[in-house]
């Protein structure tokens, strides 16, 4: 059962991008309503045409993938910013 902090957080990102900011432990990727995970085993590698990303991401509100996997697909141009609601940097380390 979701948070009412995370259900605000969920509505919030559908409404305007924004940046949330939360603790290990506080049920950032609890919020997983209409989710898909995109991994290497997917082959997300050899995705190399616009069809393929449209038709994969076609019914998902929120897609989780690793920073590679969203670099790519912005620097090829198969996903952009505008398109996306809410970044979730999780364990980020520099």
């Amino acid at each position: 059962r979701s948070r009412s902090y995370q259900v605000e957080m969920y509505e919030e990102s559908i409404k305007d991008n924004i940046i949330a900011v939360m603790g290990t432990g506080s049920g950032k990727t609890h919020v997983y309503v209409q989710m898909r995970l995109l991994v290497g085993s997917d082959g997300v590698e050899h995705w190399s045409d616009q069809e393929t990303w449209d038709i994969v991401l076609r019914n998902f509100r929120i897609v989780v993938s690793t920073h590679a996997v969203l670099a790519d697909a912005l620097s090829h141009g198969f996903v952009t910013m505008e398109r996306l609601a809410l970044l979730i940097f999780d364990e980020g380390m520099t």
